[in-house]
């Protein structure tokens, strides 16, 4: 797996995503892989056994073994993918951890990785650039010598060459050229046609070589399983040749030791005893018929013993050595050299068979090769799948980042401190920015991605990151919404120094609405001496009416439940100074209706004096907020004109409904049911289906309605 050690940006820092193709064939550590060697023995005249036993047992070892490797293989394969894809989140992780622009550093990395002409990119052909799907060529090329495939490649050669002497031109007419010099703006313009011009030949070039590498490829794969298949039944024939020569040559042999064992029967048997019966029958015979010859030849034997045992030994020797000398000439050569070739025929035999069993086993192999090959390839083939994946889910978590900061800081200019004609805000929005640059100034930038959620989590949670963050961002201003009103005015930083004096000096001016009513002396007229009546946190009592006694000459203060309210009742001729207001306000703007032509949308648009948490209306007002929600959250729903809750028809006319909601007895455990069903929900969710409602009833709404809709954005606002 040679192809494996040169891949892509990552392999030079992480030498384990390499090694990690190298698992593939590995199987708990062990190589998966076994060679194909049954326990046959070939024996003489079994060489047609012994090809069947071979083949049955081949048969077996595709059915079994081989199946079993390849699924072994499945699942090494499925583990080097997990490993892979692990190994591609960690570096994606190390990437986003590493800066601030590290998301978009990892989808130019994963774009690179799967790149499909990485080599436009180099600055010369020789260069050698490696991503994903160089390393998918080399796998697909990775048998093209054993398998003697030769793609031309020259055409793409060619065209590239072409493109990156066009970038070379192209960047030197770049340094060159000088501003109003049309000539070599001409040129440039020509050179960046002829670039994509060539480059668009270049792809198409490389995509019909891809395509012909790949036919080219499955024809040698097909070649090469027929190869194969033709050397076993060549080996099987050959094996069976030897072994019909063998035979013949056996017999041969045993038609050679007959003769010389009629040869030397003939020779050193019948000879010799034929030739001592005979001289024995020739003395008998002579000594039958005259015996005196026979004793002389006895007597002259015997006083010639010696000579005669001589003479006798080397008729013997000479005669032996004649008939040495024919088996030598005739029969011995012969034998040995028959002998000889049955020697080398047993060895021709077991080589053959040795041959026939491993064109078996190359057979499997190549199999098993061309599977690994194929997993290979698909391993490679997922990785990329998986980091384009991977880069399109990071350009939609920065596209969703990009519309929560968006929102997030629409959120912010929309919000802001809650004030009327009669309710006055102890910070304004200029004090709360002011406190908000300085904590960003003072306190760590990294604390939400060291504590809550790290740059390597955030791209994989897109849907609750938002969440996270709004949580995170009001539990570091948490501490605020517990102030109470002297921490704020008297020990807070979200306000400048002297500055509680100033906004008692408000709060007491907001207190009288007009001016009429300020400038009455109280001294002429005793009737209408004026008392204040304080509302104030039980703690912040002293500090607050110690402040407030400058300002007010007679001040009744009361104990409050809430905390983070200061309320100030002022009353002139017994009557509070508010509803005095209401009359001289509303009495201005009749007489200002009678001498001037005012349009009824604009007397419509004259405000209510009267808080509503202190006038006759709050409860109604409060109905109409329920009924509101309950319409922006789907609990009441409209159909032909009318509203139904669960069936039952409220009736047409909202105003109406809430009235009823709010006086009416019957409605009123209807009235707790509805409450309680929008309980059930998050205020971020209630907060966008207000929003929601509003657009949608723009025009419908009543100028009462408009203003109910807005207290509810106020209070439902998530960075409230």
């Amino acid at each position: 797996m040679a192809f494996s050690q040169k891949f892509s940006p990552l392999t030079t820092e992480e030498p384990e995503f390499s090694n990690a193709l190298l698992e593939l064939e590995r199987d708990n550590g062990k190589p998966v892989w076994q060679d194909f060697n049954p326990r046959l023995d070939i024996r003489t005249g079994m060489a047609n056994e012994y090809g069947m036993e071979l083949q049955r047992a081949y048969r077996q070892f595709e059915n079994k073994e081989l199946l079993s490797y390849k699924r072994a293989l499945e699942n090494s394969c499925k583990q080097v993918q997990a490993t892979l894809t692990n190994f591609l989140d960690n570096t994606i992780n190390r990437y986003a951890d590493a800066n601030r622009s590290g998301l978009h550093e990892a989808i130019m990395l994963l774009n690179r990785l799967t790149y499909l002409y990485l080599e436009l990119q180099t600055d010369e052909a020789r260069d050698q650039s490696h991503n994903l799907v160089t390393e998918l060529r080399a796998a697909e090329a990775f048998f093209d010598t054993k398998l003697q495939v030769t793609i031309d490649n020259e055409a793409t050669k060619k065209l590239l060459n072409e493109v990156l002497s066009l970038k070379l031109r192209q960047q030197q007419l770049q340094d060159n050229v000088t501003e109003g010099n049309h000539h070599e703006l001409q040129q440039l313009q020509t050179i960046l046609e002829q670039l994509r011009t060539a480059t668009d030949e270049y792809q198409k070039a490389a995509n019909a070589e891809i395509e012909s590498a790949n036919q080219i490829r499955a024809q040698a794969r097909k070649q090469a399983r027929e190869e194969a298949e033709a050397a076993i039944i060549a080996t099987q024939k050959h094996l069976t040749a030897t072994e019909n020569q063998l035979e013949t040559t056996t017999d041969k042999l045993t038609e050679l030791l007959a003769e010389e064992s009629r040869f030397r029967n003939q020779h050193l048997v019948i000879y010799p005893i034929f030739f001592a019966v005979s001289l024995l029958g020739l003395l008998i015979l002579l000594g039958i018929f005259n015996q005196s010859i026979l004793w002389g030849l006895l007597q002259k034997i015997g006083e010639n013993l010696v000579n005669c045992l001589i003479w006798t030994a080397v008729a013997i020797l000479t005669y032996l050595g004649i008939v040495w000398l024919q088996y030598s000439t005739n029969i011995r050569d012969r034998i040995q050299k028959t002998q000889k070739q049955i020697k080398r025929l047993e060895s021709n035999l077991k080589a053959t068979a040795v041959e026939l069993r491993r064109n078996y086993n190359d057979q499997l192999k190549l199999e098993y090769d061309f599977y690994v090959q194929n997993l290979r390839i698909e391993t490679l083939n997922y990785l990329i799948k998986t980091a384009k994946q991977k880069a399109d889910t990071l350009r939609q978590t920065l596209d969703t980042f990009s519309q929560i900061h968006t929102y997030l800081v629409e959120q912010r200019e929309q919000a802001t401190t809650k004030f009327s004609e009669t309710r006055l805000a102890v910070v304004t929005d200029k004090d709360i920015d002011d406190y908000y640059q300085k904590f960003i100034e003072s306190s760590p930038t990294k604390t939400f991605i060291h504590e809550c959620v790290s740059r390597s989590q955030s791209w994989k949670m897109p849907a609750t990151f938002q969440n996270q963050l709004t949580s995170f961002a009001q539990k570091q201003f948490e501490q605020l919404s517990n102030l109470s009103i002297g921490e704020v005015l008297l020990s807070s930083d979200l306000m400048a120094p002297n500055t509680a004096p100033l906004r008692l000096n408000q709060l007491s001016d907001s207190a009288n609405l007009l001016l009429r009513l300020q400038d009455i002396d109280a001294n002429l007229n005793p009737t209408s001496q004026r008392e204040t009546t304080l509302w104030v946190g039980a703690k912040d009592k002293e500090e607050i009416l110690g402040l407030c006694s400058r300002s007010y000459r007679t001040l009744t203060a009361l104990v409050a439940e809430d905390e983070q309210k200061l309320c100030i009742l002022t009353r002139s001729l017994g009557f509070p100074a508010y509803f005095l207001s209401q009359i001289e306000f509303y009495r201005d703007c009749y007489e200002r209706t009678q001498s001037e032509q005012k349009e009824s949308d604009e007397l419509d648009n004259i405000p209510d004096l009267i808080p509503d948490e202190i006038g006759s209306n709050r409860e109604l007002i409060f109905a109409y907020s329920t009924l509101i929600l309950a319409i922006a959250l789907n609990i009441i729903s409209q159909s032909q004109g009318k509203y139904k809750f669960k069936g039952q028809s409220l009736g047409e006319d909202r105003e109406q409904i809430a009235l009823a909601l709010a006086t009416e007895f019957t409605f009123q455990e209807l009235y707790e049911e509805i409450r309680e069903s929008i309980e059930a929900f998050e205020h971020d969710f209630v907060y966008q289906n207000v929003q929601k409602l509003g657009d949608t009833l723009a025009n419908e709404l009543t100028r009462n309605e408009r203003k109910v809709l807005d207290n509810l954005k106020k209070e439902y606002n998530p960075l409230n």
